[in-house]
This record gives C-alpha cells, sequence and structure tokens, in this order.
C-alpha cells in the first residue's frame, strides 16, 4: 500500500510540476506555452529518475483531448478562405515539401542524422502529432524537439521586425462564443470511436489524429460551433507535454550543445524556402508580403496566429494557411509511415496474425 500510495504521489507531482511549467511560459509569452513549458519541466523530472513513467491511460486522454482541441481551429469560414486561394495552397503544400527534402538532407549529409530522425526534425509543425510519432517509431525524440523547438522561437523572434505593419491586411475579428458543454460531450462522444478506429488500422498517434479528424468535421461543418474551452485544451496540450518530456530521460547538457549547429543549420534552410515560397505567393496573386511571410513561415499554428493578429495582419489568411499545413501533416505523415515506412528509413511494421 505504501509504495502504490508513493508512486500515485510522484505520479501526481510530476503532473503538477508539469502544469506549473506551461502556466509560466503562458506568464512570459514562451511559443506553444503549455506544450513546451509542460515538456521542458518534465524533461527536467525526466533526468533524475525519480519520476514514473506517465500512465498509459492518462497519455491516451491527453491525445484525445489535444486532437479534439487542434480539430476545432476547422471553421466554416476558414473553409472558405481556403476555397478562396487555391493556388496560394497549392504553393504551400509545395513548400511543404521542399522544406523536408532539403532540412533533412542537410541533416543526414553534413550531421549525420539518421533518415527517420532527419525527416520528422524537418516537417514543419504539428509538434504534437510528429513527438509522438517519433515515440512510437523509437526515433530520438530529444533530437527532433530540440530542431523543431528552435525553429518555433527563432520565428517569434525574428518575424516580427521583418514584417511591416504599415503594408499589412486589416484584421479581421473572429472571435466566437464560448462551445456548450453540449458541443464538448458531442466532440468527445465523435472523437473516441474515431480514434478506436485508427488505432484498430494500426495508424501511428491514431486517437490525437482520430480526434483530431471528427472535431474538424463537426466545426469545419458548423454543427458544432464556438472556441474550445480555454481550460481543456490547456489540460490537453500540458499533458501531451508532460509525456514527450519524459523521453529526455537520457539528454544531457552536452546533447544540447551537440545538436545546436543542426537545429540553426535547418532553421535557416526551412526559412529560406517559406521566404522563397511566399515571396512567389505575394508576386503571383497580389497578396501583400507580410501577410504571405507570416502565412509560410514553418512555425506553429497558435503562435503564428497570435502574431498575426498583434502585427495587424488578417488572421484568417494566415490562420488559414496554417492549419492547413498542420492538418495535411497531422494527416499525411502517419498514414504515410503506414503505408511507406522505407521513405522514412525504417522497416515495415510485420503483419497481425
Amino acid at each position: 500500500m505504501s509504495s502504490t500510495v508513493t508512486t500515485i504521489s510522484l505520479h501526481v507531482a510530476a503532473l503538477a510540476a508539469a502544469g506549473l511549467g506551461g502556466a509560466l511560459a503562458a506568464l512570459i509569452g514562451f511559443p506553444a506555452p503549455w506544450l513546451s513549458g509542460a515538456m521542458l519541466v518534465s524533461g527536467i523530472l525526466a533526468a533524475s529518475d525519480r519520476f514514473p513513467p506517465m500512465p498509459v491511460h492518462v497519455r491516451d486522454f491527453a491525445m484525445l483531448l489535444s486532437g479534439i482541441t487542434i480539430g476545432t481551429g476547422v471553421r466554416p469560414e476558414t473553409l472558405h478562405a481556403l476555397a478562396a486561394v487555391p493556388l496560394s495552397i497549392a504553393l504551400l503544400f509545395a513548400a511543404i515539401v521542399m522544406i523536408v527534402i532539403a532540412c533533412s538532407a542537410v541533416l543526414m549529409r553534413f550531421f549525420g542524422w539518421k533518415r527517420i530522425d532527419a525527416v520528422l526534425a524537418s516537417v514543419p509543425g504539428a509538434l504534437s502529432s510528429i513527438l509522438l510519432i517519433a515515440h512510437e517509431r523509437q526515433a530520438d525524440i530529444p533530437a527532433i524537439a530540440a530542431v523543431q523547438l528552435f525553429r518555433l522561437i527563432m520565428l517569434i523572434l525574428i518575424l516580427p521586425p521583418l514584417i511591416a505593419v504599415g503594408s499589412a491586411l486589416p484584421v479581421v475579428d473572429s472571435t466566437t462564443s464560448a462551445m456548450s458543454f453540449a458541443s464538448v460531450a458531442g466532440l468527445a462522444a465523435a472523437a473516441l470511436p474515431a480514434g478506436l478506429l485508427l488505432h484498430r488500422l494500426q495508424v501511428p498517434a491514431a486517437l490525437l489524429l482520430g480526434a483530431m479528424l471528427a472535431s474538424a468535421t463537426l466545426t469545419g461543418s458548423g454543427i458544432v460551433a464556438g472556441d474550445f474551452p480555454d481550460p481543456l485544451a490547456s489540460l490537453g496540450f500540458t499533458l501531451i507535454g508532460a509525456f514527450i518530456g519524459e523521453r529526455f530521460r537520457s539528454m544531457r547538457r552536452r546533447d544540447l550543445v551537440r545538436l545546436a549547429p543542426a537545429a540553426l543549420a535547418a532553421f535557416v534552410v526551412s526559412t529560406i524556402v517559406a521566404v522563397a515560397f511566399a515571396e512567389a505567393a505575394s508576386l503571383l496573386l497580389g497578396v501583400s508580403q507580410a501577410a504571405a511571410l507570416m502565412a509560410f513561415a514553418p512555425g506553429g499554428l497558435e503562435a503564428m496566429a497570435i502574431l498575426a493578429f498583434t502585427l495587424a495582419i488578417d488572421p484568417v489568411y494566415v490562420a488559414a494557411h496554417h492549419l492547413v499545413r498542420f492538418m495535411a501533416i497531422g494527416l499525411t505523415v502517419p498514414l504515410i509511415f503506414r503505408a511507406r515506412p522505407s521513405w522514412f528509413g525504417v522497416p515495415p511494421d510485420p503483419p497481425q496474425r
């Protein structure tokens, strides 16, 4: 009994510390705060080897809740915005492919990375989905996370000075009312079977992906409306961050120093590619350079949407592109892993008996 109580106490203490890390990161304006802050604190605790791993049921709940949250970013007005700029979206897809190819080539050729680590580190965005796939495929999570987070942080630091606010588009107010309890319950009722179905089909990050698809379908069609409750969204991202942070058990200071050059190189390459495609969108479509740069920046959905609002750049156009990028990555990467694992340098799963 004493051992059980001690284990439960350690679980509670670790999750509380992760939540405190997320809250502190949100307070100081850190990008993707609840995910990043919780992951950082959880990684520090994991390095001490004094805390047990997160229970499986808590991890599954975190993936389900995070998937629902992410999917609610799809709104009818977002779909309308996407339909209005098909060429811009096509350029975005091309930019994603080129960023992955160029960055992974640099990481493999000049830094000796394995293909699976290089590809997952190069994918621009959908951090929670990418790191969950990395966990399931036993990839190098600390290295992948280091490259992904470095890119996100640097974009937050350098984008505002690069963008001329005077040439920005007018702000569009997309605020909606809070989602009702019945709507939240309906999303959960649709998300769970969708996640279980994908789990049965052995799709990586199945609960996260299934919940995201179900949620996006309901909110994008207008069946469910309103803003998903912030406390629930923060809870899901905090738990995901805590789970991901546990994979840093073997991470040491010398590893951070070792990964810094690779992270910098990947950031430079991805930014150059993104800027080139943003300039093409501006020239071909007449979109302002500020809006195009923000829309094609390989950063996180939440962080880029906040920057767009802060810099008075049309958040609908920007958020639509980042949402498409996020959803496309979240959908295609797990499916490609399932169908063509050799593209990532991993052997196919053995057939089930």
